[in-house]
């Protein structure tokens, strides 16, 4: 059977064809684009994995670097020869070492400033050394050394120093066991 269409049938017809045509088009469009999206968000995706990843092996590496630093460092390195009376640990890990010295002063031996002595006297006090920084206990008062070497004062002065001071031990140069330190690259 032969259908006949009128012109206006067939213009509809056209149309509708056009229209679906276009639909088309534009899902074909539209599936692109999402196909794209959804390759770009794997790809960053990817990424991020990847940089989880390595930043997770750098955490890793500088935690163990950390350990064994750790295990290399003898906070009271350096104080060896020294009377030590006292140690404090800075904010850092190092020690401050308060110890026994021997220093002169123009003053008389039990009664100190103002009681000025014939002679200098040689006299036993403290002093403090940190052991990270080099700092040493300062001389203040009439007689450069006296009035800091008091215990009471050189213990306060290092206590405080110990509480401000932010400086690590220094590192070891061998393992307790006289073996050289293994040099290993950070990568």
């Amino acid at each position: 059977m032969i259908r006949i269409v009128t012109r206006r049938r067939w213009d509809q017809l056209s149309e509708q064809a056009g229209q679906a045509s276009a639909l088309e088009t534009k899902l074909r469009e539209e599936t692109e684009a999402r196909n794209l999206y959804e390759a770009e968000t794997r790809r960053q995706a990817d990424l991020i994995t990847t940089e989880r990843a390595e930043a997770a092996a750098v955490e890793r590496f500088w935690r163990r670097e950390l350990e064994l630093a750790r295990r290399q460092v003898d906070p009271m390195a350096g104080a060896e020869g020294l009377d030590v009376v006292a140690a404090f640990t800075t904010r850092g890990g190092a020690a401050v070492v308060l110890h026994r010295c021997e220093f002169t002063s123009r003053y008389e031996h039990y009664r100190g400033a103002p009681y000025a002595a014939k002679e200098l006297t040689e006299i036993s006090g403290t002093t403090w050394r940190c052991l990270g920084c080099g700092a040493v206990g300062k001389d203040t008062g009439d007689d450069p050394g006296y009035r800091s070497h008091r215990q009471d004062t050189a213990r306060n002065a290092a206590n405080e120093h110990a509480g401000n001071c932010w400086s690590t031990p220094l590192p070891q140069t061998k393992k307790p066991g006289g073996d050289d330190l293994d040099d290993e690259a950070p990568f």
